[in-house]
This record gives structure tokens, sequence and C-alpha cells, in this order.
């Protein structure tokens, strides 16, 4: 009969502690993530205004563009939707993205960019990104072929999920 030490012992009690907690944390992140998409969309489709495209529908009535793009009252990029979108906005500065990225992309009142709901045009990975001003906090990534990536940057540790 195997019995567990006390250090093995003292290891499975903490295991046992952290697991409920990154489960509450993973929960609360992907229902925020699911409430900021769907806010989005709402915001989005609530109140069109008419706007002059430059773009003709084809015979089915489909208006095809390569961008579009939301500004507040003030003229700033809030929402753009395109493909490709353009490399990210970190504080007025432009930054090399990894790889071209396709889909919606969120802008703060300064036209930086603090997330977005993508597909990577090389991978085919989609995923849900949100950043604070300085780094990425959250990432929610489902590969092409199956499985997820779930990244929670907290100060110290940060959680990482992955199947």
């Amino acid at each position: 009969m195997n019995t567990l030490n006390e250090s093995e012992s003292a290891l499975l009690q903490d295991e046992g502690q952290r697991l409920p907690r990154e489960h509450r944390a993973q929960r609360f992140l992907s229902q925020t993530a699911s409430l900021a998409i769907a806010g989005l969309t709402v915001i989005l489709f609530a109140s069109p205004v008419p706007v002059a495209a430059e773009s003709a529908p084809d015979r089915d009535g489909v208006l095809h563009l390569r961008s579009l793009v939301v500004e507040d009252q003030n003229g700033h990029e809030r929402l753009r939707f395109g493909a490709p979108l353009p490399d990210p906005r970190i504080h007025g500065v432009r930054h090399k993205r990894s790889g071209a990225v396709s889909g919606l992309l969120i802008s703060d009142a300064g036209g930086n960019e603090p997330g977005g709901y993508v597909t990577a045009d090389k991978s085919g990975e989609a995923f849900v990104s949100l950043a604070s001003e300085d780094e990425r906090q959250v990432l929610f990534l489902a590969n092409p072929k199956g499985g997820v990536n779930f990244l929670l940057e907290l100060p110290a540790p940060s959680i990482t999920l992955s199947k």
C-alpha cells in the first residue's frame, strides 16, 4: 500500500486548493469575454447610422468590403472590421504584428488596441485577446485542428490552461 509522505501530501493539498481558483478565474474571464463581444455587437448594430460607401452590392444585395471602421464623436477609430487588420497601435505607435489577422479590433479613445476577436490568416487560429495599456491580460485561443489555450496574466503568477 502506497502512502504519501509529508511533502507529497502538502503538494497535493496545494494543487487541490489551486484548481478551484483557476476554474473560477477561467469561468469569470470566459463570461467577461462573452459579455464584451455581445456588448460590442449590440453597440455596433443597435443604432446604425447611414454612411456612404465606395462599394456597390452585387446581384444578391451583398456589400463587399475589405474594412469597416466605426468612429466615435471625435472622429477616433473605435472598432474596425477588416481582412487583413492593421498592425496594433500601443501608446500611439504602430508595432509589427507577429502575423496577419482578420476580424474585429477594438480601440480605446487614444486609438490604442486593447483587444480583438480575430483569426490568424496563416495558422487559422481564432482568438479573443484583451490587454491593458502595456501588455496582454487575457488570451483565449482555439486551434484549428482542435484544442484550446487560455492565458490569464496576473501580477504573479500568470495562469495558462491548455488542452
